[in-house]
């Protein structure tokens, strides 16, 4: 239960002798959860958050998150293989992945729907993924600098996030409630991939622009929610998080609307716990 289970059976698709490869896939998946178990027996060297669950050593860590990457890659490179696969077939396998690989979700979206060099980018940058904020920061940060100058990557990589996430914020918020490891550090890994993502949607396409604004609006009120009910640090936390971000400057952050409901809801938390701090 560290991160969620890949063994329910409402997660292997009902027509299974039509997709044998999809199936054979979870498999895998479930294989890939065996080993992380095996890994994490003896966890040291804790890090994170006091208040989180206990946590693994950073040698065991990097080893889980290159045994997810292989097993992903391989699911990216089937799909690639067996052109056949319908639009539907390739949503149910990257939804079913979302609540367990959260991480790497945004990295196996593009794959999917990119095009080669979009899925090499990613692929390459979620191998030396970390729970490191400061890291995700940089990560975010040089992505956006390298689709600065090409155009193509950066239009296809906004259109297909805009279009996926179009509708799917409930699936966003009910992956991170199966979140174990810094819970409020993986919704702001969120929220700033998203954020990036408005930088690459050009001002003239309002279509576009007013889908990821509404993308944004509906995932904090969910986010906020979710933390305030869960537990009282973690809403402070992810509003810290908030705030930080808010200082680099983005453009989307210095919004009236969003500055507003980061300042209600400080104003809220504080008042609540009758706490001047």
């Amino acid at each position: 239960n560290w991160i969620g289970r890949i063994d329910d059976p409402s997660m292997m698709l009902s027509n299974s002798e039509q997709f044998p490869l999809l199936n054979a896939m979870f498999l895998i998946m479930r294989q890939a959860l065996s080993w992380r178990e095996h890994l994490l027996e003896y966890p040291s060297e804790p890090f994170g958050t006091s208040n989180a669950p206990r946590y693994y050593s950073y040698s065991l860590h990097r080893k889980v998150v290159m045994t997810e990457y292989i097993v992903m890659k391989q699911v990216v490179d089937a799909f690639y293989a067996f052109k056949e696969f319908s639009a539907e077939a390739k949503q149910t396998i990257v939804m079913n992945s979302y609540n367990y690989w959260l991480p790497f979700n945004m990295s196996v979206l593009t794959a999917l729907y990119g095009d080669g060099s979009v899925k090499t980018c990613y692929m390459h940058r979620i191998m030396y993924f970390d729970t490191n904020f400061d890291s995700l920061i940089s990560w975010v940060q040089s992505d956006y600098e390298v689709r600065l100058n090409n155009d193509s990557n950066c239009q296809l990589v906004a259109r297909h996030l805009h279009k996926f996430l179009t509708g799917n914020v409930p699936m966003l918020v009910s992956a991170l409630r199966y979140m174990k490891l810094n819970d409020y550090e993986m919704a702001a890994v969120y929220l700033l991939i998203l954020i990036e993502t408005n930088k690459s949607v050009a001002p003239m396409d309002t279509h576009a622009q007013h889908t990821l604004n509404h993308i944004r609006e509906q995932l904090l009120k969910e986010l906020y929610e979710f933390y305030e009910d869960d537990d009282k640090w973690r809403l402070g936390e992810i509003l810290l998080l908030l705030c930080s971000i808010m200082e680099t400057g983005n453009d989307f952050l210095e919004s009236i609307t969003l500055m507003d409901v980061c300042k209600r809801k400080i104003v809220y938390f504080a008042l609540r716990n009758n706490n001047e701090e």
